[in-house]
């Protein structure tokens, strides 16, 4: 299951590559590219095309890998977790630069 995550994950990796580097998906893609306001909505804004073409695209590797179901509920949902973290506009704490230095 691990395996079939893992070339699922690839695959979109492919297409988003894809997605960049060819002109017509570019003019597609530029719309999740175009949000003015950068956050969390932004992992999944996109062109309605788009969408379809990547869901066929989905269909696709499914098809051709034969994952479990749960593979491919677990790569979605990692996925989508993954986009909303990406794009959220959120500050990680930094690391306490004095820690463990032991001059309190």
């Amino acid at each position: 299951m691990t395996i079939a995550v893992i070339a699922m994950d690839s695959a979109i990796w492919l297409q988003h590559v894809m997605v960049h580097a060819i002109p017509v998906l570019w003019r597609l893609h530029r719309v999740h590219h175009a949000d003015l306001d950068y956050d969390l909505t932004t992992g999944a804004r996109f062109h309605p095309l788009e969408i379809i073409l990547s869901m066929l695209f989905k269909f696709a590797i499914i098809t051709v890998l034969g994952p479990p179901v749960l593979a491919v509920i677990l790569f979605e949902v990692i996925l989508n977790a993954m986009a909303m973290f990406n794009h959220g506009n959120v500050r990680l704490p930094l690391p306490d630069d004095d820690a463990g230095d032991g001059d309190d």
